[in-house]
C-alpha cells in the first residue's frame, strides 16, 4: 500500500535534491539559499493542494464504490479535473 507514495515522493524529491547539490558544489551560498526557500515555498503549497485533493478524492471515491454510486465518483472526478482546468 505504501509503494506507490514512496515512488511519488521519490520522483517529487529526488530533482530537488540533485539541484540542491549541484548548486551546494559551487559554493554559491546566495544561490543554495534562493534555491532552498524557493524549494520550500513550492513545495509547501504543492503538497499542501495535490494532497488535499487527493485526500478529499479518495474520500469521495471509496464513500461512492462502497454504496455503489458509480455516477457520483464520476462526478466527484469529474469536479476535481475541472477545479485544475
Amino acid at each position: 500500500m505504501a509503494v506507490p507514495l514512496i515512488g511519488s515522493q521519490l520522483a517529487i524529491s529526488l530533482p530537488f535534491g540533485v539541484c540542491a547539490i549541484c548548486i551546494g558544489y559551487l559554493e554559491d551560498e546566495i544561490s543554495l539559499s534562493a534555491f532552498g526557500l524557493s524549494s520550500t515555498i513550492i513545495n509547501v503549497f504543492f503538497n499542501g493542494f495535490f494532497f488535499g485533493f487527493q485526500e478529499v478524492l479518495g474520500s469521495y471515491a471509496s464513500r461512492g464504490f462502497g454504496s455503489k454510486d458509480y455516477h457520483g465518483m464520476g462526478k466527484a472526478f469529474y469536479q476535481v479535473n475541472k477545479s485544475f482546468n
